[in-house]
């Protein structure tokens, strides 16, 4: 029986992974289109509209790609007692969601990082000392690099 509750848990935190990536790209596709086509957009003078979707398409084409990488990845971390597994991704999303920023026109860091929440909280509910500080340091990160891409993406 234990087994199959744990399926259960499994498949539903695969669902929400789905979910939170979908979310991501949504997210995603709004901020770039804004930080491409808005009014606090100075570095458009001097360039036609075909360039400027050219590159929102090379935005969503990153953004798709980084999902995918997200699924991937993360899809192992949601196995049943796999919590040290969903905490280490949950960090290296994170990570990634912080690093990203120079780059914050393509969009990638909310894809990574609404991997890093769902891995991330779910690591933190059932792990103890360190995998509970990795689980959250990732999570800190996702944050942090939410924040200022979504800052970028809408000011400049």
């Amino acid at each position: 029986m234990s087994t199959q509750v744990s399926s259960v848990s499994a498949n539903t935190l695969r669902r929400v992974l789905v979910r939170a990536i979908a979310g991501g790209f949504a997210f995603a596709v709004i901020f770039t289109a804004f930080g491409s086509f808005g009014p606090f957009n100075g570095g458009a003078e001097g360039r036609s509209n075909s360039e400027l979707v050219v590159g929102w398409a090379v935005g969503i084409a990153a953004a798709v790609v980084a999902g995918a990488v997200v699924w991937m990845a993360g899809k192992s971390g949601t196995r049943p007692g796999n919590v040290g597994g969903a905490a280490n991704r949950a960090l290296i999303f994170g990570i990634v969601a912080a690093v990203s920023l120079p780059v914050f026109w393509l969009g990638i860091y909310p894809l990574f990082a609404a991997g890093s929440f769902v891995l991330g909280g779910s690591a933190v509910r059932e792990a103890t000392g360190g995998t509970k500080v990795k689980a959250i340091a990732g999570m800190v990160l996702a944050t942090i690099g939410v924040v200022v891409g979504a800052s970028a993406n809408l000011f400049g």
